[in-house]
């Protein structure tokens, strides 16, 4: 990232403590959506209804990929692309040279339903519920019984 970085400072870079794997987007982020608009009680209901059925994910973070927005890897999107690249033949040339790159496995076991923004902030991510596989399920939505 540091390399990337240092090529192309204006894009954003997520920070270590805000990269998350996505496993299901129900509702994707829509300009002006507040959590209010909807009654987010009935998809924690739903989230942990699921997630009894859920064993744990093994995920194995290989190679990168870039879009016209972002470079992730395994679905974890490190880099959003917000502004014209000023060297972008650099850039790419230090993305296939992670192509094949083995960053390891990681395995699931704590599953969050959140409500966030774009590039998930966690100053502007709200936890709903926490499931942890073979654990009793949280519940964090304010009012929720």
């Amino acid at each position: 990232m540091a390399q990337l970085q240092s090529i192309e400072p204006q894009q954003y870079y997520y920070p270590a403590n805000e990269l998350h794997l996505t496993i299901l987007s129900i509702i994707s982020c829509v300009a002006g959506f507040k959590l209010n608009d909807i009654q987010s009680e009935r998809y924690v209901d739903i989230f942990l209804q699921c997630m009894h059925k859920i064993k744990p994910i093994e995920i194995h973070f290989a190679g990168v990929t870039a879009s016209s927005s972002c470079v992730s890897t395994a679905h974890v999107t490190a880099v959003r692309l917000k502004t014209q690249m000023r060297d972008a033949q650099h850039f790419v040339d230090v993305l296939n040279g992670h192509r094949k790159h083995d960053f390891g496995y990681i395995r699931l076991t704590e599953f969050d339903l959140v409500f966030n923004n774009w590039y998930q902030n966690l100053s502007e991510t709200q936890n709903l519920a926490h499931w942890s596989v073979g654990k009793t399920a949280t519940r964090l939505v304010y009012g929720c019984k």
